[in-house]
């Protein structure tokens, strides 16, 4: 990339941010359904989509991995001043929600399955009470050993 073509993007990111308010710094760009905004990076000829609030981030010098959640500490989605923003995981990120009131806890956010009613093993008839599971483990192992008999038998016939 140019130097260039890197500071032609910034210039377009930044002329997209009204900053005339002295907290939130809020983004007037396209955006997502839930309001974040997105802003594409064009280069060599390619483009990439990133959301607003992460790039901010990024441009100030902070380095960001795939899996950290940009969370906003304003709960406002078209911010994006970096003093509003703060890099987490997603668990924070619902703990936030949950403190502030806008998730109420429930399903599968806390990390709680959904309950599945008890059923007969396929294999022998015993009662299965752990989550969706077809087989109790040692039908379950046994199935398994028959499948990559099938298998290996069909791929000796080729």
């Amino acid at each position: 990339m140019k130097p260039g073509d890197f500071l032609a993007n910034v210039a377009r990111f930044w002329d997209r941010v009204d900053r005339t308010q002295p907290e939130c710094w809020v983004w007037t760009g396209e955006t997502n359904r839930f309001g974040y905004g997105r802003f594409e990076f064009r280069y060599n000829g390619t483009r990439t989509r990133i959301l607003a609030h992460r790039l901010s981030l990024i441009l100030i010098g902070q380095r960001l991995t795939d899996t950290d959640v940009v969370r906003h500490t304003c709960d406002n989605p078209p911010c994006v001043n970096p003093e509003h923003l703060l890099v987490g995981t997603q668990a924070d990120n619902i703990r936030d929600a949950i403190e502030r009131g806008r998730h109420n806890g429930t399903g599968l956010a806390l990390g709680r399955a959904p309950t599945w009613p008890p059923r007969p093993c396929r294999g022998c008839g015993v009662t299965v009470t752990e989550g969706h599971h077809q087989y109790c483990p040692s039908c379950k192992s046994e199935a398994a050993r028959e499948s990559q008999r099938r298998y290996k038998a069909k791929r000796e016939a080729l």
